[in-house]
């Protein structure tokens, strides 16, 4: 059996550009949507138990650091890049990255890493729903779904 391979080809190609059209709104919105909850999550644990002024007490190596002046916390801004599809969370007081990453002197207090990882699974859920046809962001909102059920949607399952 033969087959056409420019008509099979072309028409891939069409249905791949229309994908790409039809959801790209979705994705952006998904993105954005994403990146505010980091956002919120991030700020959420720098406040958690935190006590300023003069009762201020540090937080132990590992947890997310305790607020003191909330410098850090309102640092934390959403960066859409639509051309490129992508989202950026990012703390830009100067010692954002001293506290995420850790120094020579002082131990790592994670704030964004936790908090990406807390809303990766539904950031890839969502989009999955998003390829599939369905609304990512309301999927993302609303969703408690897994990765593995995510791929059972786009493969048919």
């Amino acid at each position: 059996m033969a087959y056409s391979t420019s008509t099979s080809l072309s028409a891939h190609v069409k249905r791949l550009r229309a994908i790409r059209d039809n959801s790209e709104p979705a994705i952006i919105n998904t993105l954005l949507e994403t990146g505010e909850l980091v956002r919120q999550e991030a700020m959420r644990s720098i406040r958690e138990g935190t006590v300023r002024g003069i009762g201020h007490v540090p937080s132990l190596p590992g947890q997310p650091p305790k607020g003191d002046t909330g410098r850090l916390e309102l640092s934390i801004e959403v960066e859409l890049r639509k051309s490129e599809k992508t989202v950026n969370v990012i703390a830009t007081a100067p010692y954002a990255a001293a506290q995420e990453f850790g120094t020579r002197r002082a131990a790592a207090r994670p704030f964004l890493r936790p908090a990406l990882q807390k809303y990766r699974s539904r950031l890839v859920t969502a989009l999955a729903m998003t390829f599939a046809g369905q609304k990512g962001v309301k999927v993302l909102k609303n969703s408690t779904r897994s990765i593995d059920e995510a791929n059972d949607i786009i493969n048919g399952s």
